[in-house]
């Protein structure tokens, strides 16, 4: 029923033009909850039958390898996380936006069975990231007032993007500011890297056009980012760029054993803590109540969570402590790994941080093994993308089942790819 490599062009296109229809139903599941309904069981019902009737050795168990069992195990504690909700409202969005994003992770891996095919995703990859950044600019951001240069000319850009759902007043431009951290590590990695490629290809006198066209979008795709990662004024994700930057020198000059790797973060680190820098000054004043409520909670429910998004509730209350007695709420934890242990508790944590060490796995691999410089570049700025974000998790959050979300999803689906098509040389075949 599902032709093996004959017709794995076609499923390639019914795979992704399966998750570019939901997209926008999933991403705004309230806006039409019966369109979202019969969407969801469209969808459903393909991955039921392809999970089924495929026997032709390109199922999605062989592709996702090690992934399999904390993907599996993140997605049964992400059905417990939506039925222990104490609000469907909340956990709906965040439920349908780990859907996509686990969806999307299922399309790159059965569609990304050759190099061809990874830097066809590589490069939507880098286009979606640039709309997402764009229109989040052009939505009319909640400008902060920390920088008063960049305030003023933060007033200067047009709001276009109007009545975006659950931003209908302007995204968090702290959120904006994270999120720019999808795309401005990996664009950057490949634009400094794409300028290698053109004088090399300029030497050779060949395939010099394809290197240009492909280190002038993602060096605009870079600036893009950049620039509107400075505007944004979000600390965290500022913080972040130096740290991954020592990282990506650290990996790109071979010097990859993990004690160097170490010794440069913590030098960074000790430059911060003992620089002109308190920890208020980094995280905030009200991080630490924050943290304390999440582990609290987390103590509380530490086996399937607070819900789905429900943190809001389960934190609410007064806070004299800051000067409000009436009802404070939170809408996340400010820590990724807290509100993922919030979201779906510490099994899902534990499934969360293995991906994450699989992924980092698969990219020490590809460096170290490969040699092809091209997809070691693109390899590096994933997992660069995935480290910055984490980065700037650690005092904010980017959580699970928000829109952006599916970059999470998209990354680790295009490493694995990435590492699949490589492996592949690197065994012979019997």
């Amino acid at each position: 029923m599902f032709p093996g490599p004959a017709g794995s062009g076609a499923r390639a296109i019914i795979e992704c033009s399966l998750v570019v229809l939901a997209t926008p139903v999933l991403m705004f599941p309230l806006v039409y909850p019966r369109v979202t309904l019969g969407v969801s069981a469209v969808v459903g019902m393909w991955v039921v039958a392809v999970t089924l009737f495929d026997r032709h050795g390109e199922g999605l168990g062989k592709r996702a390898g090690p992934f399999r069992l904390p993907w599996a195990i993140l997605a049964v504690w992400m059905l417990i996380g939506w039925l222990v909700s104490p609000s469907p409202d909340l956990t709906l969005p965040k439920f349908t936006g780990m859907a996509l994003g686990m969806l999307a992770l299922r399309a790159v891996l059965l569609t990304g069975t050759t190099s061809a095919r990874v830097w066809l995703l590589a490069g939507a990859y880098v286009l979606a990231g640039s709309v997402m950044v764009a229109g989040g600019l052009l939505a009319g951001p909640r400008w902060l007032r920390k920088v008063e240069f960049l305030y003023h000319l933060d007033g200067q850009i047009p709001r276009v993007v109007l009545g975006l759902p659950g931003a209908a007043g302007g995204v968090n431009s702290t959120a904006l500011g994270g999120a720019t951290l999808w795309l401005l590590p990996v664009a950057t990695v490949l634009a400094l890297y794409g300028l290698r490629r053109i004088r090399q290809a300029w030497q050779a006198g060949a395939g010099r056009g394809l290197a240009i066209l492909e280190t002038i979008g993602c060096g605009i795709a870079a600036l893009l980012s950049f620039f509107v990662l400075a505007l944004s004024q979000a600390r965290g994700a500022w913080l972040s760029v130096p740290i991954v930057g020592v990282l990506v020198l650290v990996f790109r000059f071979r010097l990859v054993t993990l004690p160097r790797a170490l010794g440069a973060a913590a030098a960074l680190a000790a430059f911060l803590w003992l620089g002109p820098w308190s920890f208020s000054t980094i995280v905030g004043f009200e991080r630490p109540y924050i943290w304390s409520l999440a582990v609290n909670a987390i103590r509380a429910h530490p086996i399937a969570g607070v819900g789905l998004g429900a943190f809001r509730i389960a934190s609410a209350g007064p806070a004299p402590d800051f000067g409000v007695d009436e009802v404070f709420f939170v809408a996340h934890a400010h820590n990724i790994f807290l509100q993922v242990a919030l979201d779906v508790g510490i099994p899902g944590l534990l499934a969360y941080v293995a991906l994450l060490g699989l992924a980092t796995r698969m990219m020490y691999q590809i460096l170290r093994r490969d040699s092809d410089g091209h997809k070691k570049a693109l390899c590096l700025g994933l997992w660069a993308n995935l480290v910055a974000i984490h980065v700037f998790g650690l005092a904010d959050a980017i959580a699970l089942g928000t829109k952006v979300g599916v970059f999470f999803w998209w990354s680790l689906g295009l490493i694995a790819a990435l590492h699949d098509v490589a492996r592949r040389r690197w065994v012979p075949v019997g």
